[in-house]
């Protein structure tokens, strides 16, 4: 008897994670992440990567470098309802080789993650990239769009085309603006440089594609609100009414509602954004953004909690060269696509 419940438990078991599964292939989890200054330990001679040494002011040791790619895969790992997301965008990463150890941790090695990086010209060497699981997504066309700001050259704009496991097309661009700082208004003319060319690549796909599906995402250390979000790249925070070549920008609802994924001075920004073409924001289209699953991810683990002047903070690895032991100072942003049934 006991032998035959269990039999029966287990096919039951079985049934539920098979359906289960089922219901998750009608999804997909697209996140961003700024990892934070995610070097190896190597002096690399061509950048200025000098901080991030065993023997510099900062000490990054083998250990402390072992500690974040454990933290950082464990983040990554618990996204999109604790099954990893199927595409997510990073940047601040140094190289393939940090990259090669996020993807092989023993937290989401089975995930079987790939991933596309180029090295950009960036002065300190910290590129964009993009992992997705080889078995939901493969693409076909990876490349870089090179950016010029004041005769200096900025961070690539990697784009990664490919076809999903629902036979889906998608054309993935993520980016990381110039930073703030100098401060906001005396920086957004660089960005606005960086926006335009954002804007061109997405006009060039839906040019060659009318109707493509696109996701852009980023650091853009600009807000929704921003002109460079929304007059430079026109995106929206409403999915209704929009033009062929408007942007839907869910993280604009967020933004108004005073949450964000970075915080300075004690205000939140919502600098990292995920932002679709209005093909994907369309309800009644085969692949579309799933209503309300827009988020940022801040659970009490990503928070600072030792220094009441920070509470809440997100719980970064250094502040200056002292060394915290967090994760990043930015909180990953997720949404969902879904598969019309």
């Amino acid at each position: 008897m006991r032998n035959r419940i269990y039999y029966y438990t287990s096919l039951l078991i079985v049934g539920i994670v098979a359906f289960s599964s089922q219901l998750k292939a009608q999804e997909y989890g697209i996140a961003f992440y700024n990892v934070e200054n995610l070097f190896d330990i190597k002096d690399d001679p061509k950048t200025d990567d000098n901080e991030y040494t065993p023997t510099s002011d900062k000490k990054w040791t083998k250990e402390r470098y072992d500690d974040k790619i454990a933290k950082l895969s464990l983040v990554i790992a618990k996204l999109n309802d604790e099954y990893a997301p199927d595409i997510i965008g990073l940047c601040e990463v140094e190289n393939k080789t940090v990259l090669e150890r996020i993807t092989k941790n023993s937290l989401l090695e089975y995930k079987l993650y790939k991933y596309t990086h180029f090295d950009s010209p960036d002065r300190r060497g910290i590129d964009v990239a993009l992992m997705y699981k080889s078995t939901r997504f493969k693409p076909y066309l990876s490349k870089v769009h090179k950016v010029t700001v004041e005769k200096e050259a900025t961070r690539d704009i990697l784009q990664v085309s490919g076809v999903l496991s629902s036979s889906d097309t998608l054309h993935i661009l993520v980016t990381h603006f110039p930073s703030r700082y100098g401060g906001k208004q005396k920086t957004m003319s660089k960005r606005k440089v960086v926006a335009a060319k954002l804007r061109n690549v997405i006009d060039d796909i839906l040019a060659k594609s009318p109707g493509a599906n696109i996701v852009v995402m980023g650091d853009f250390n600009d807000e929704p609100f921003d002109l460079n979000i929304w007059e430079t790249l026109n995106a929206r925070p409403h999915s209704f009414d929009l033009s062929p070549s408007q942007l839907f920008n869910p993280m604009g609802v967020l933004s108004h509602e005073g949450k964000g994924s970075y915080r300075y001075r004690d205000e939140w920004n919502m600098l990292d954004q995920i932002m679709l073409s209005r093909s994907l924001a369309d309800q009644s289209a085969k692949l579309h953004y799933k209503v309300n699953s827009v988020g940022v991810y801040d659970e009490d683990f990503l928070k600072q909690k030792d220094d009441p002047k920070y509470a809440d903070y997100p719980f970064r690895t250094y502040v200056g060269t002292k060394y915290l032991g967090g994760y990043s100072d930015h909180f990953p942003v997720y949404l969902k696509l879904t598969v019309k049934k």
